[in-house]
């Protein structure tokens, strides 16, 4: 489900890989649920969010809420990250550490809008060259 990113107000973080609080999500009245696959799970259990991660966005995409997942920036975990999170149930991919234009480079191909988070201030001097690095930049 692909959203109007300008209309959301209210983002909700969830972990990834907690059926419980995904299952709860829809009644919270956010805009748009985030799936985190980054500092809400452990290492060790990085792959079983992965996994988990279809039925949690298909189940919520169902409900008509957004989905958006909060990816991992390590190159070790980013790829098995976007492979699982490029579907068509996710309205965007969350990039987190993003410094420059490269970064979102990285993302290659997926049709998935993108929303990176400048958390540096290398970041924040590259605001702009990151803005312009890709058309599926739906937010910042």
């Amino acid at each position: 489900m692909r959203a109007a990113v300008a209309s959301w107000r209210s983002l909700l973080f969830m972990p990834a890989d907690s059926a419980r609080f995904v299952a709860a999500a829809a009644r919270r009245g956010a805009d748009a649920i985030i799936l985190d696959l980054e500092d809400a799970i452990a290492p060790a259990a990085k792959e079983s969010a992965r996994r988990a991660l279809a039925d949690h966005a298909d189940a919520l995409a169902a409900q008509g809420l957004p989905v958006v997942i909060r990816v991992n920036a390590e190159p070790e975990l980013l790829a098995a990250d976007i492979a699982a999170a490029a579907r068509p149930s996710v309205a965007a991919i969350m990039l987190p550490k993003v410094t420059s234009a490269a970064d979102i480079v990285r993302i290659g191909a997926a049709d998935i809008g993108l929303i990176p988070l400048i958390e540096t201030p290398r970041g924040v001097m590259a605001a702009a060259e990151i803005a312009g690095a890709d058309p599926r930049i739906a937010a910042l």
